[in-house]
């Protein structure tokens, strides 16, 4: 599982960007027949990324670091499980303003808010129903810092990245 904060991503999103234009400035007069970025086949499949969000995260954000590796064709579908709630809560089925926070943090997320719904409490059991629904090639899993996660959010990343047979980047929101 590869950690990284938000805001360490949208760098490096920047600073390949930057770095592209820069190596192709300088090396066009010795490979004139490359182009950067590389066009994409038309025919290929475009990737699947199943983002998972614990924490707000703005949109922008999110299509800038998904697209950065998975690239620009990429289909990306939002998850939020509704984890924001006590032990005493879900055991007594009170959580109604977890679900309303889960959903306002998916239609945040989300590019189109056609793919983008509420999960379970369990984020493990949330990332399984989705990947039901609409299999993913890639999770990208974002959440609060370990410190400020709750007991259903900790170590989402790795126990993620041991549950499903898929890669999983594990991004941390800055504090």
């Amino acid at each position: 599982v590869r950690v990284v904060t938000v805001d360490d991503a949208v760098d490096d999103v920047m600073r390949l960007g930057s770095l592209v234009q820069e190596v192709g400035d300088r090396h066009a007069a010795i490979l004139p027949r490359f182009r950067f970025p590389c066009p994409r086949n038309e025919d290929a499949v475009p990737r699947k990324v199943l983002v998972v969000t614990t924490t707000d995260a703005p949109q922008a954000d999110v299509e800038a670091v998904v697209r950065s590796h998975a690239g620009e064709d990429v289909e990306v579908h939002v998850v939020a499980p509704a984890s924001k709630v006590s032990f005493l809560a879900l055991l007594t089925g009170a959580i109604d303003d977890a679900r309303a926070d889960a959903e306002r943090r998916a239609e945040e997320a989300a590019p189109d808010s056609q793919h983008a719904h509420v999960g379970d409490s369990d984020p493990l059991l949330a990332i399984e129903d989705a990947l039901r629904q609409w299999p993913a090639d890639e999770v990208v899993v974002l959440t609060e810092p370990e410190e400020e996660a709750t007991w259903l959010e900790s170590d989402l990343g790795g126990l993620t990245q041991q549950r499903f047979a898929l890669p999983v980047t594990h991004l941390v929101r800055s504090s």
